[in-house]
């Protein structure tokens, strides 16, 4: 039964990856994969249901039936189909914050063009910075682990050098410029605010 998200889990991939795209691919694939995590989560609710009621026909199972034990290893294919797809919405976040606070310093727009980019940024590192943050434990975690060679722990580095640190000392940098003077909407869009947001948000990415 773990055979149905495993391979839904690898069309969402695939389908999410495929050169030949046509609008709202994406979205269908967004869909599979989160029918994928809910079929794994049901597959196994049921799986732990039978281990407490038939415990010993599962032991049973798995000491002599290979298919029984070779079954459960697509428990952990489908689990690195969801990271995989994790992976992939979060690099696109970043990349579209990075864009849009390169877009709103360059390009000769409005403040109120301007100001609402700013702020779809800003919600796009909020989508994908706890996805970086857990990413970048795992990497941290294999840089101090000393059984990979020596230029693959300089790749690592290299990939801890991502686009959030960019997107936050862009999008802080264009903060204080006079984009909310001149929107001034609410109490937070304002001139009084852009120098704490402004600071704090290339301070964020200096630190990254």
């Amino acid at each position: 039964m773990f055979l149905v998200p495993q391979g839904t889990g690898i069309l969402a991939v695939i389908l999410h990856e495929l050169d030949y795209q046509f609008n709202g691919l994406h979205v269908i694939s967004y869909i599979l994969w989160l029918l994928m995590i809910a079929l794994l989560l049901g597959m196994l609710a049921i799986y732990t249901a039978r281990c407490v009621v038939f415990l010993r026909d599962v032991i049973g199972s798995l000491q002599h039936d290979i298919s029984e034990t070779a079954c459960l290893t697509s428990i952990c294919i489908s689990y690195i189909s969801i990271i995989q797809m994790i992976q992939l919405p979060m690099i696109a976040a970043l990349s579209v914050a990075a864009g849009g606070g390169t877009i709103s310093k360059s390009a000769s727009i409005s403040p109120q063009i301007q100001v609402p980019a700013i702020i779809v940024s800003y919600l796009c590192i909020g989508i994908g910075l706890p996805l970086a943050f857990a990413l970048d434990v795992l990497f941290w975690a294999r840089l101090l682990d000393r059984s990979l060679p020596d230029k693959q722990h300089t790749v690592q580095d290299m990939i801890l050098c991502g686009p959030w640190g960019q997107a936050l000392q862009v999008l802080g940098s264009v903060v204080l410029s006079d984009s909310f003077a001149d929107y001034t909407r609410g109490t937070f869009l304002t001139a009084q605010t852009a120098g704490a947001v402004g600071y704090t948000s290339i301070f964020a990415g200096l630190l990254y």
